[in-house]
């Protein structure tokens, strides 16, 4: 009895971890006590852990177990961060939550300790690596237990337990009619796909780590109906995180011949089976869909139109089989060159079959039909419900969210659920967690050479890769059985690694290896990007971007070819219109992708000249610097918030791009270097007229910082008299007005631009006012400017020259200021200047900036490292504060004309929507700028097509109201309308009746 006593006192734990590894994916979630305002229940798989943490704490107590893991510090900063977001949501923001209540947030929190903390007692339990097969057996076991119930499942009838909806989750068994998603003994078939998902990139490595024939048969056997049952969740996600994870798991075995044919097999496996491949095909549904032009807003799709009425098609529960359509949509071009059709008809919605009546009463109004790509209700869900509710909650407290429970049960999106919860520290905690967790395996594995623990180990974290990519779409580390069941191997696994490595490794060292690598610095970039402009996005169309939408609305795919032979007198930029073609066939009349293209194109921009900075300076913080202040230059304003300059940043980013591919070259002498850069220089060139000056950058690139080879030039010269000709020979828009050229003035001009464009770029739109007033004085003692001017001209040259000799400016430095002037060439000899072509010149000034700070830092840096980094941190605090808030001013006025945009066309299109045929009307006092903003500069008409597709209405902007009155005497079937203060409104003539006497 004693030695009995003894034994289970040794391997009472070991047997505890075993007993959970199997009962938790077996046991069906059956409620025990219920949770007050939710359907979560405390579970039997709860009691029996806390058993376990008691007895665990015990021996800790007693000094036989230590917390001493490669994740004790990170799981441990990862609870605390928990419980402080948990203690501020219920101190400071629980009274002005809706729906939060305390004991269920208590709950959440609890409920992730009680996550990890089963990581600590499964690794203290590892004292050899036979505790380890022994552990491989019972989740063996355990897999073929899930294999059995589903496909019992699936032949036999045997019940599910779900916990989908409030009256599920009391435990009530479901019978699941033919062909419906299996669930097994999970919650759910994304449960049960995730927890297959993750056991078969194990099973599949250790086929590689076993030694006899029988075992590796037994275990592929074991996977082919793992693969089998996961076909048979239907779970679009989840297949395709599979086929990720396997090629991750072949790849870091070293077998990447095989990666090939199990994506194969898996594709043939996945057609065989009925369920993913149709809910593959049914993710995009080509539909016809109606909408309301009232609103601008899609209503439903049509089911068949009869006698003028459109019936539209059945709305589905989420729940069912077919997968219903959802109510996002993604518009189709129209196949002919003129405007889609709009009818005035009426509207039979279909109702449920639960409902009484299969038909509601009609909607009359004027409706548009398109075609469009129908994405399904799952996507639906989240994108236009539970993610935006995560980020609502992440703006309200970015730092620390808003606690545990208080977005909703689910958000789809593990990232974003923590960001909306904990905030950013939530998430950098976790984030935290699995850098310390790939740095432990990561090292392990350069030392550690047994078959079978190195194969489990590399099957671990391929697995663990795969649900991290899962995470992005579903709640993964949320679900008990797979979070449980997650932490439990990981402990296992990183208790038998720790048998054979046993060193300390160099943590810090490889963080700060990952914070300073340029992939990280990267990812900031666009971290950041997002955070100081994401406001842009809610911005609406203005000027031209109606020109440029309903250039795409009229064009086919079939047209792109025409895009480089006839410009049809317009601007010669045929990879602009190709653009503007593809975005307006995903994002039709919303401006936010158009936005958010703007913001990508940016960040990219970015993203190449920190590349660029860092691969010729070698100089990580002259490269970060410069990036960042290239980032928030106040004189970006037109090229962040305005779609029309699409081209213009396209353009940009693609001579930063082929610029860092040619330092590519020049230094690793490879030539798909070479080619990658006049490739991107191509593109370049016929995306914006201002982009010939690209080849120009390349040469001075090649004089300062390459090896002078004037013949490496030519191919890149060559494209500037080829891109005139085909120019030409495309008919395009040629240059007028001010933005044309005058050779009276083209010297006066070039001086008092650059001036102008260089105070821009530096100090933003406040320094267009002071230009402004030179340039008048200018036109009125021409001979003083100029002699002024060309003496600012000589003198700085002399400075810089005196400098050179003094300070002796780098390479980078004379190259970035060449290129600062290069691209303003096209511009300097034009009537006026403007924002937008400012955003290529501000990259050399942005490097500039970045070696004057480092200058700086250098200089305190000799006297003391506080005083450089504090010197660094408060110059470009100041500087971001200014330029930022530059930006917002810009943006404000932005937002403001895309209010008045949307007010005129949204209210127009409400009265006038059936009555628009044979009208004409006339506009006093269009707006034209709003601040910095672009209203209408180019007049309605192109405006207006879109909100009415009625090609007899006629727009016409007149100067002055009489004229306007006169006009509407003499012209039937005509309104007037003047602009107040921003606001539209009709003006009437009163008809006074005079009595006859």
């Amino acid at each position: 009895m004693r030695k009995l006593i003894n034994w289970l006192d040794n391997h009472l734990l070991k047997i505890g971890v075993g007993f959970l590894l199997a009962f938790i994916p077996l046991w069906p979630k059956l409620p025990l006590i219920d949770v007050p305002h939710t359907w979560v229940y405390i579970r039997l798989e709860d009691i029996f852990l806390t058993a376990l943490v008691f007895i665990w704490v015990l021996n800790l107590l007693k000094g036989r177990l230590s917390l001493k893991t490669p994740l004790t510090l990170p799981i441990f900063l990862y609870w605390l961060i928990g419980g402080i977001s948990l203690v501020f949501s219920l101190v400071f923001l629980s009274s002005r939550l809706s729906n939060f209540f305390p004991n269920v947030a208590i709950l959440h929190w609890v409920r992730r300790i009680e996550y990890m903390v089963i990581f600590l007692i499964a690794f203290s339990t590892v004292k050899s690596l036979k505790d380890v097969y022994h552990y491989l057996f019972i989740l063996i076991f355990t897999v073929l237990g899930v294999l059995f119930y589903g496909f019992g499942q699936k032949l036999l009838g045997f019940p599910a337990f779900l916990t989908m909806n409030e009256e599920f989750a009391k435990g009530i068994p479901l019978y699941l009619p033919e062909g419906a998603r299996i669930t097994s003994t999970f919650a759910g078939h994304y449960d049960l796909a995730a927890y297959l998902v993750f056991v078969i990139a194990i099973l599949s490595a250790l086929i590689f780590g076993v030694q006899k024939k029988l075992a590796k048969i037994g275990l592929l056997g074991i996977v082919l109906l793992c693969l089998f049952l996961l076909l048979s969740t239907a779970s679009r996600v989840s297949f395709m995180v599979y086929l990720i994870t396997m090629t991750i798991m072949l790849w870091w075995q070293k077998r990447k011949l095989l990666i090939i044919p199990v994506i194969l097999v898996s594709i043939l496996f996945m057609n065989i089976t009925s369920g993913v491949g149709e809910r593959y095909l049914k993710t995009f549904r080509v539909k016809q869909v109606v909408f309301d032009l009232q609103t601008g807003k899609p209503i439903a799709t049509v089911d068949k139109i009869e006698d003028g009425k459109i019936i539209t098609e059945a709305e589905k529960s989420p729940a069912e089989e077919s997968l219903p359509a959802g109510s996002g949509y993604i518009g189709l071009p129209t196949t002919v060159t003129t405007a889609p059709k709009t009818m005035t008809v009426s509207i039979i919605k279909k109702q449920p079959l639960a409902t009484t009546s299969g038909e509601v009463a009609s909607i009359s109004g004027s409706f548009l039909i398109q075609k469009a790509l129908v994405y399904d209700i799952s996507l639906t869900t989240r994108i236009q419900g539970e993610w935006p509710r995560a980020i609502a909650a992440f703006k309200r407290n970015p730092l620390l969210g808003t606690g545990y429970s208080s977005i909703n049960l689910a958000t789809d999106n593990d990232y974003l659920r923590m960001l909306g919860e904990t905030g950013i520290f939530g998430l950098l905690s976790f984030l935290f967690l699995i850098a310390n967790l790939a740095i432990f395996i990561k090292y392990a594995l350069k030392k550690i050479t047994q078959p079978f623990l190195r194969s489990l180990a590399i099957g671990v974290a391929a697995g663990f890769t795969g649900l991290a990519v899962n995470a992005v779409l579903i709640d993964i580390f949320e679900a008990s059985k797979v979070a449980f069941s997650i932490w439990l191997i990981l402990g296992i696994t990183l208790g038998g690694l720790k048998l054979y490595y046993e060193e300390k490794i160099p943590l810090m060292s490889e963080i700060k290896k990952i914070l300073f690598s340029p992939l990280f610095s990267i990812i900031i970039l666009f971290i950041l990007t997002f955070s100081f402009f994401a406001h842009s996005l809610n911005n609406y169309f203005v000027g031209d971007d109606f020109t440029w939408l309903r250039w795409a609305a009229q064009s086919t795919f079939k047209d792109i070819p025409s895009f480089f032979t006839n410009a049809a007198g317009f601007f010669y930029r045929p990879v602009p219109k190709i653009i503007y073609l593809i975005s307006f066939t995903v994002f039709w009349l919303k401006s936010f992708g158009y936005h958010l293209l703007s913001l990508i194109f940016h960040f990219g921009t970015s993203a190449f000249l920190y590349l660029f900075t860092l691969k010729s300076s070698r100089n990580k913080l002259l490269a970060a610097l410069a990036a960042l202040i290239f980032l928030i230059m106040p004189s970006h304003g037109e090229s962040l918030f305005w779609i029309s300059t699409i081209g213009n940043d396209f353009a940009a980013l693609l001579i930063i791009g082929g610029l860092y591919f040619f330092s590519l070259f020049r230094q690793n002498n490879k030539k798909r270097y070479y080619l990658f850069s006049f490739l991107l220089l191509l593109l370049a060139i016929l995306s914006y007229e201002g982009a010939i000056v690209g080849p120009l950058i390349i040469l001075w690139y090649e004089l300062t910082l390459g090896q002078k080879r004037i013949k490496s030039q030519i191919a890149f010269l060559l494209l500037l008299p080829a891109y005139l000709l085909l120019r030409s020979w495309a008919g395009a828009h040629g240059l007028s007005g001010d933005y044309n050229y005058n050779l009276n003035l083209f010297f006066a001009n070039s001086l008092g631009n650059l001036l102008g464009y260089l105070g821009l770029i530096l100090t933003g739109p406040n320094f267009l006012s002071f230009y402004d007033s030179w340039r008048n004085f200018g036109r009125q003692y021409k001979n003083i400017f100029l002699l002024f001017s060309g003496l600012s001209m000589v003198l700085a040259v002399m400075i810089f020259w005196w400098g050179r000799r003094k300070v002796r400016f780098s390479s980078l430095a004379i190259f970035s200021f060449g290129l600062a002037i290069l691209s303003l060439l096209p511009f300097l000899g034009l009537g006026n200047i403007t924002e937008r072509y400012s955003y290529l010149s501000s990259s050399g000034v942005a490097i500039i900036l970045g070696l004057t700070l480092c200058k700086i830092y250098e200089f305190f840096r000799k006297k003391k490292i506080v005083y450089a980094l504090l010197s660094l941190i408060l110059i470009m605090g100041l500087l971001t504060n200014y330029y930022l808030s530059e930006l917002n001013k810009t943006n404000k006025d932005w937002y403001k004309a895309g209010e008045m945009s949307l007010k005129l066309l949204s209210g127009l299109r409400l009265k006038y929507i059936t009555l628009t045929y044979g009208k004409t009307f006339y506009f006093v006092d269009v707006p034209i700028r709003e601040g910095r903003a672009w209203v209408f500069p180019v007049g309605l008409d192109d405006a207006l097509w879109h909100s009415f597709r009625d090609e007899t209405l006629k727009i016409q902007t007149v100067p002055s109201l009489e004229q306007a009155l006169d006009l509407l005497d003499k012209t039937p079937n005509s309104h007037v309308f003047v602009f107040e203060k921003g606001e539209l409104q009709e003006v009437v003539r009163e008809v006074k009746q005079v009595p006859i006497k």
